[in-house]
């Protein structure tokens, strides 16, 4: 649907709401000019953030989902979840993201063995491709760990513990989405 269209739409959808108009006969209606109206979508996208989740516990995703529908930060969010560190990889390869939010342990299954701390070697995969999305690494151990550390060396934005404290998770989605936050 075109620009153009969704004014159409949205002026022909006011103009029956607010009924029918008196006319003198032979007296035709100016057309009605926008201005800017490609500059009013772009910026209702704009004020939709893309999110990507990844973390291999359901619970842990839905408790996520409830967050993003109540706490809307002025933004609309497009959640999209992942559940392994291969597939987060291959979404990050073909889409962009605003927020990642990133379990540390994440299992990964390669040629050889299981790794448990996918988590940290996809963030650092991910930044070594480039991307700057701010990452909240969430682990559901104790703070101060080394790997904790070893996260924000390599570019998280912060670090989030299970099980959440709304409040915290709150105040680090609005801090990453910031304007100071682009860029990673």
């Amino acid at each position: 649907m075109s620009a153009a269209t969704i004014v159409r739409v949205t002026l022909t959808t006011a103009a029956a709401l607010a009924g029918p108009k008196r006319q003198t006969p032979g007296h035709r209606r100016p057309p009605i000019v926008i201005k800017g109206c490609r500059d009013a979508i772009l910026s209702v996208r704009a004020a939709t953030k893309r999110v990507l989740i990844v973390d291999d516990q359901p619970i842990v995703v839905g408790v996520l989902r409830a967050f993003f529908a109540q706490f809307q930060h002025g933004h609309t969010y497009e959640l999209t979840t992942a559940s392994s560190a291969n597939d987060a990889f291959i979404l990050l390869l073909q889409e962009q993201f605003d927020l990642i939010l990133l379990d540390i342990v994440l299992p990964m299954i390669d040629y050889w063995h299981v790794q448990q701390a996918a988590g940290l070697d996809l963030l650092k995969r991910v930044r070594d491709l480039g991307v700057t999305a701010p990452v909240l690494m969430m682990t559901g151990g104790d703070g101060g760990t080394p790997r904790e550390v070893e996260a924000l060396i390599e570019g998280a934005f912060g670090y989030l513990h299970k099980p959440f404290v709304w409040s915290e998770l709150d105040h680090l989605v609005t801090l990453a989405l910031g304007p100071r936050a682009a860029g990673g």
